[in-house]
């Protein structure tokens, strides 16, 4: 899916270590502009994370993202 938005916020980046290795998440809040405009937070993993982390409040920019829900307890997020 594709969108395009303007960033509002670039979050601090989390870092942290799994069995498979060392990992970073980049968080970044976009603006979608509209009648009524709303904030999508995106999280970028790994290489993206880096890239995301150079974005500027303030910025337009066309983002390609892949949605996705997961289960955990009987709760979806």
């Amino acid at each position: 899916m594709d969108f395009e938005g303007i960033v509002y916020r670039v979050l601090e980046p989390v870092k942290g270590t799994s069995a498979r290795g060392e990992w970073t998440k980049q968080e970044v809040v976009f603006e979608l502009p509209g009648e009524f405009s709303r904030k999508l937070c995106v999280s970028f993993w790994g290489d993206k994370a880096q890239e995301a982390a150079g974005l500027a409040p303030g910025e337009n920019v066309t983002v390609s993202i892949n949605l996705e829900s997961r289960e955990y307890n009987g709760r979806w997020f």
